[in-house]
């Protein structure tokens, strides 16, 4: 399952008419985070959904060691 990335052009971008001055470009969008957080979250879920069905469980390592989860 591929899963849709933000678009940085797309409506949550916010622009004023006329030129842009250069420290706008280097600032992050505007809900951009919250974008990128609740897709995480439907793909965790996702994730917890596909892990029951099959009768699995998940669990996250501590430390992190590059490793997201357990099945």
């Amino acid at each position: 399952m591929a899963l849709a990335q933000p678009d940085p052009g797309g409506p949550t971008r916010a622009e004023a008419p006329g030129p842009r001055l250069p420290q706008q470009l280097d600032t992050p969008l505007r809900g951009s985070l919250a974008t990128t957080a609740c897709m995480e979250t439907f793909q965790v879920g996702y994730l917890h959904a596909v892990a029951a069905a099959a009768g699995c469980s998940l669990s996250q390592p501590f430390p992190d060691n590059g490793i997201d989860w357990h099945v």
